[in-house]
């Protein structure tokens, strides 16, 4: 019986731990579950509230339709229209340099800008005269033989059985033609010389600035000797690149007419000093190597007049070229094109919408659009941060400037408004 009861406390024993060990962490849980429920429902509670819907103010204005001429800006190099490398025509030495031959020198077509010795020169021309002198008494003495000639001719029998060849001879036919042969070989010589003896002197082809001094007084010059380097000053030419597309509002000379207009500043550090109107003459007929743009030229006339400062060759420039006349354009301030090409449109729901516009041309003050807006459209001018489509807009109050909702306003008239939200 002793043997019974210690095997059922060693039943109860075993059962009563295996509760504690499956039933205890179910208990943990079952309590933490509960602790949680009761903090969380002693807590202070909260209400929801409506979150309002930010509304900003602007300033807008009524874009008008207007007729502009095509303004296309773009950048060149100043080139001389004419450059010219002078060189000698005769041999011999270099007796005198004028003074404004030198670089940055200007001078006038026909000045004289060096001398070679002319003796040389001189005495080939005293020589030719003497021959052409001889010669001309030759063929004088020539005709007068054959006036001679023709009188013994009529007196010889016969004639008509006489060669061709005899009857030229009889008459000094060939004696005269070999007199006024040397005659004319003595009048080119004497001309010959009185070229080279003016070509002593070296002039000024065209009005110009000296780039280059090549000789010095007492130099050798030869035909081959570069004298001067010269560039034209009655006109410079702009070199400058546009893009393709924009070639069609460019107008070009044609049967005599101007082409487009233009207005050439300098760039840099001297930008905004001086500018000069010139016109566009030429187009190139290749594009440009690497930015593949087509490539104008501009005169400009008179350029070293200016009363700022003179256009400098190779100097880079800004080119302002005057388009073709376009009508249905609308001028809008600067502050109102964003991201290029974005107009801020105050919606008839008073709401922001974005609208996509082409953009012809801008300047730091304004932005002149073709397509994308319409007279009955409302720009915003106010610079709203954080802006989305959708965005409620509100006018300031007591503007006197009706929104697109309630009616039309005047066109053109503006209405202030500050940023809120």
């Amino acid at each position: 019986m002793n043997e019974n009861i210690g095997q059922e406390r060693q039943v109860s024993s075993s059962f009563l731990i295996r509760a504690v060990r499956f039933g205890l962490p179910g208990l943990v849980i079952v309590v933490s579950v509960a602790l949680y429920f009761a903090i969380a429902g002693s807590g202070p509670k909260h209400s929801r509230r409506r979150v309002e819907e930010r509304t900003v103010m602007v300033e807008i204005m009524r874009p008008e339709r207007v007729s502009r001429r095509v303004q296309i800006s773009a950048n060149g190099i100043v080139v001389p229209s004419v450059r010219l490398v002078m060189q000698a025509r005769v041999n011999g030495e270099v007796s005198w340099v004028s003074p404004e031959l030198s670089p940055g020198g200007r001078v006038k077509s026909g000045d004289l800008l060096l001398r070679i010795d002319p003796v040389d020169y001189q005495l080939s021309l005293v020589e030719n005269r003497a021959k052409l002198a001889q010669a001309e008494y030759a063929c004088k003495l020539e005709l007068g033989q054959q006036e001679v000639a023709k009188l013994e001719w009529k007196k010889l029998p016969n004639q008509d059985k006489a060669t061709q060849l005899e009857k030229e001879l009889t008459l000094r036919t060939p004696h005269l033609k070999k007199a006024m042969t040397e005659q004319e070989s003595a009048q080119a010589g004497l001309k010959r010389a009185e070229l080279n003896l003016e070509r002593t002197e070296i002039r000024t082809p065209f009005n110009a600035v000296v780039l280059a001094r090549g000789v010095e007084a007492g130099s050798q010059a030869t035909t081959q000797t570069q004298l001067a380097v010269l560039a034209g000053t009655d006109e410079y030419w702009i070199d400058t690149a546009v893009s393709a597309d924009k070639l069609q509002w460019i107008e070009f000379p044609v049967d005599g007419s101007k082409g487009s207009s233009a207005e050439v500043s300098p760039s840099g550090l001297i930008s905004g000093s001086a500018s000069w109107n010139g016109d566009v003459i030429r187009l190139l007929p290749g594009l440009e190597e690497k930015g593949r743009l087509a490539r104008l030229i501009v005169r400009i006339a008179n350029p070293l007049d200016s009363q700022h400062i003179p256009l400098l060759i190779d100097s880079f420039v800004k080119v302002l070229i005057q388009g073709k006349m376009l009508d249905g354009l609308f001028v809008l301030p600067s502050k109102a094109v964003h991201d290029g090409n974005t107009v801020w449109i105050y919606s008839s729901e008073e709401k922001l919408e974005f609208r996509t516009v082409e953009v012809m041309w801008s300047n730091a003050e304004s932005v002149t659009v073709r397509n994308g807006l319409s007279e009955t459209d409302t720009v915003v001018l106010t610079n709203i941060a954080s802006p989305l489509p959708g965005l409620r807009l509100k006018l300031q109050s007591g503007s006197g400037v009706e929104t697109p909702r309630t009616g039309e306003r005047e066109p053109g008239k503006k209405t202030r408004g500050s940023t809120g939200g």
